[in-house]
């Protein structure tokens, strides 16, 4: 017969425990915890009489509520018999308890974590100060062979019990650690799977419906260190094609995607900057480039994205330039390796009309491509369209961060050489893809939904990264004919 895994300790045999409230009343924990109160706790406090109640589990229970630490504070242990105290985010109504970093915000709870030579009596509530909602006993675990006590988990040496308390009583608590440093990157324990990309620096300009996920994506995969760039805010209309929720209008792009990697890894390093990228941020731009191992420009602004297609260059930084057509029905992707293949002018210069082709997601972009006599209007896609974009900028930049080293993803390094991909959605109206063929009667020719590699050859006249004199050459052969198409007299212009 199933068990509900949670019994009250004074309830007689056969009665009903009583169903699991909410998070305890932040106000009194607060007025609890008293004046001054330190980030360590001294001596246990008794327990009022009305606190007394326990809950204690049955072994193997699963549906208790759980306390989630963060593995480093073992190492911030006291000595036995004293106390260090933490603050808890509670969620889920009381379900579970994560551990946050120091803060009085009313959004969490108080509670402290003791080390103690002997678990804790099955029977009782170690003691602590009363305005507590969690406590948490760490100690020494039995031998191997002996097993954990209670079908508790001995988790990276010590063993624990934990313990919340809600509507005025005390329940146990299973607990849970988030992987230490060490830990973070092995496979059969951490959340990522590998560590050879920990110490690699992306700088991401632009955390749109492209830049967030792409950041995120990467973190995922073990990018270590960011530097994020964006000037703007989340508005409620990103939120369907954002990292972002709802719950983050209003704050800077930059800070909500810091907090989602770090979510994501603990342990990673990201530098924000709150800065437009233009002309009087170049200087700016210039020194996170030089930082940076690898840029992803996720921009909308034409000039924006000649700018760091022009510091790159000068740098000798590799970039990735993603981005979607219009209404997102299919993307494109140049990777500019510097002086190895096309920047981003060859490419404007050699289809132009290709380069223009762009989505305007936002009021701001429809008002800057809007003609003098007819607006323009903002059609954003489909986050569900944008999604091949991400994931193949992260492919690309993940294999570049590789650099050659033995993985399983080495022979993407001869399927990714080219610089120029695109990706078709479906077959739009008024583009060269309305005439392509249904899928389901195009097996072996161009259709939808699938990635297309292209090249083509850097631009030796390009004002970027050509030669300044075949350049200069190219201009005046132009103003030549320009002249000659007016009837003015062909030679070196006066």
């Amino acid at each position: 017969m199933r068990t509900t895994g949670i019994r009250d300790a004074r309830v007689a045999p056969g009665g009903k425990p009583p169903e699991p409230k909410a998070c305890p009343d932040r106000a009194d924990s607060a007025a609890a915890e008293g004046p001054g109160a330190a980030a360590r706790c001294g001596d246990g406090m008794p327990e009022p009489q009305s606190l007394a109640r326990v809950w204690t589990p049955c072994a193997g229970d699963h549906e208790m509520p759980v306390i989630t630490l963060r593995a480093e504070r073992l190492a911030g242990l006291p000595e036995e018999g004293g106390c260090l105290r933490l603050r808890f985010r509670c969620l889920d109504e009381g379900d579970a308890y994560s551990e946050v970093e120091a803060t009085t915000d009313r959004e969490t709870v108080p509670g402290s974590i003791r080390l103690s030579d002997d678990p804790p009596s099955s029977a009782g509530v170690p003691e602590g100060d009363p305005g507590e909602c969690v406590r948490v006993v760490a100690y020494r675990s039995p031998a191997a062979e002996q097993g954990p006590p209670d079908g508790l988990p001995a988790v990276g040496g010590p063993s624990f019990r934990g313990f919340v308390r809600q509507d005025r009583k005390w329940k146990a608590a299973r607990v849970m650690l988030t992987p230490g440093r060490a830990d973070m990157f092995a496979r059969a324990k951490g959340i990522l799977e590998t560590d050879v990309l920990a110490g690699a620096r992306v700088f991401v300009a632009g955390l749109g419906s492209v830049g967030s996920h792409v950041a995120i994506e990467l973190a995922n995969s073990g990018v270590g260190r960011f530097i994020l760039v964006d000037h703007d805010r989340v508005e409620a209309a990103n939120v369907m094609r954002h990292v972002g929720g709802l719950s983050d209008v209003g704050r800077y792009k930059t800070k909500v995607m810091a907090e989602r990697i770090r979510d994501r890894n603990p342990f990673a390093q990201v530098e924000t900057r709150e800065a437009r990228v233009e002309h009087s941020t170049e200087d700016l731009v210039r020194d996170l480039v030089v930082s940076s191992d690898l840029v992803i420009c996720s921009l909308d602004e034409k000039e924006a994205r000649l700018l760091i297609n022009r510091v790159c260059v000068q740098e000798g930084k590799p970039m990735i330039l993603p981005g979607a057509f219009r209404r997102a029905h299919g993307g494109q992707i140049l990777f500019v390796k510097p002086r190895v293949g096309p920047c981003h002018q060859c490419f404007v210069t050699a289809v132009p009309d290709l380069a223009q082709d762009q989505e305007v997601a936002t009021p701001q972009a429809a008002e800057r491509l809007a003609y003098s006599d007819r607006p323009v209007a903002a059609e954003p896609g489909l986050s569900n369209d944008i999604a091949p974009i991400n994931q193949m900028t992260v492919k690309l930049a993940i294999t570049h961060l590789l650099g050659g080293r033995p993985t399983t993803m080495g022979s993407l390094a001869e399927d990714l050489s080219v610089p120029f991909f695109v990706w078709i959605n479906r077959r739009e109206a008024g583009t060269n893809f309305e005439r392509l063929r249904p899928l389901q009667d195009n097996v072996n020719g161009m259709r939808i939904l699938r990635w297309y590699g292209a090249s083509f050859p850097r631009d030796e006249a390009c004002p970027c990264c050509g030669d300044p004199g075949l350049f200069a050459a190219k201009k005046l052969a132009a103003l030549g004919e320009a002249a000659a198409g007016v009837g003015l007299p062909k030679g070196d212009p006066q």
